[in-house]
């Protein structure tokens, strides 16, 4: 239960800032979302299809652990995901991070089987 919980929680953090770099196209995003059986499961499965960098640095900013059943965490800066990873600048950890919204929001629109809530 307290993983589900957790989850939810996780996906909860993710949607807004999806949609916050989505910008004019987070409509498609969120029409779709509104689709699913259960919203929590496709942006969670959505997550999880990213690479590791991409998975820890998201998760360390937001705020979870998704090594440890998705427990929160303390929110990290982009300064300290830059160190964490021995980038020169938090621009790099930033644009990885951005990248890697796109992606999530990318996976969820285009492929079918999560806009059919499969």
């Amino acid at each position: 239960m307290e993983n589900s919980i957790n989850k939810l929680r996780a996906a909860a953090l993710l949607v807004p800032v999806v949609t916050e770099e989505l910008g004019a196209n987070a409509d498609v995003f969120s029409t779709c979302c509104d689709k699913f059986i259960d919203p929590t499961v496709s942006l969670i499965t959505a997550f999880e299809s990213l690479d590791y960098r991409e998975k820890v640095m998201i998760s360390m900013r937001l705020g979870f652990d998704f090594k440890n059943n998705y427990q929160p965490t303390p929110p990290h800066k982009f300064i300290d995901l830059a160190t964490a990873f021995e980038m020169t600048a938090p621009e790099s950890a930033s644009k990885i991070c951005r990248k890697a919204y796109h992606k999530i929001a990318r996976i969820v629109t285009e492929n079918s089987d999560y806009c059919t809530g499969v």
